[in-house]
């Protein structure tokens, strides 16, 4: 079984994955931007200052496809934490939907502020002359409405813990 986990950056699908893996000892977690990283040889923020986003959208789309191809094909059983854009790309988003069981960890615009306040260095896409709250909530405005059209199950995070997101995680998925 392959399980996703998608949202805007700062829902927490990194430290999730991390103890959902805690919970689900057979599964393998892979973070999509750290694969991306590896085998580039650079941070998802050197990849964006000297390529540009399009590159790092055909780099990701190639990942999510390796993915498929290594997990799908093997049968085993993974933990995917997604980047933040992942499912922009239709043909991502319809594999992951056919491949994968895809949990939304939906954050309010205020959980995401706060959780991002101070962490804007190493992230392009909040990178810009505008505030950090107007860069949210446009981009949110893009992608809620796919992460919530392509997730097989919402969960809502906002005042939550980690660890009991990845417990209710855990118990969907057993």
């Amino acid at each position: 079984m392959i399980i996703s986990l998608s949202g805007f950056m700062g829902c927490g699908k990194s430290t999730v994955g991390r103890l959902l893996q805690e919970r689900l000892p057979d599964f393998e977690l892979v973070d999509l931007d750290e694969f991306i990283e590896e085998g580039d040889g650079r941070t998802i923020a050197e990849i964006f200052a000297e390529d540009g986003e399009k590159a790092f959208r055909e780099m990701e789309a190639d990942a999510v496809e390796c993915m498929m191809m290594v997990y799908g094909a093997t049968g085993r059983d993974v933990i995917l934490s997604l980047g933040g854009g992942t499912l922009m790309n239709a043909e991502n988003a319809k594999t992951l939907m056919a491949n994968t069981e895809i949990f939304y960890l939906k954050a309010t615009v205020d959980t995401l502020v706060e959780n991002l306040q101070g962490a804007e260095d190493g992230r392009p896409m909040l990178s810009g002359g505008e505030d950090l709250r107007t860069k949210i909530e446009g981009l949110m405005r893009k992608r809620s409405a796919t992460y919530e059209k392509v997730a097989h199950h919402v969960i809502v995070t906002d005042g939550r813990d980690c660890g009991d997101v990845a417990q209710e995680i855990a118990d969907i998925v057993r």
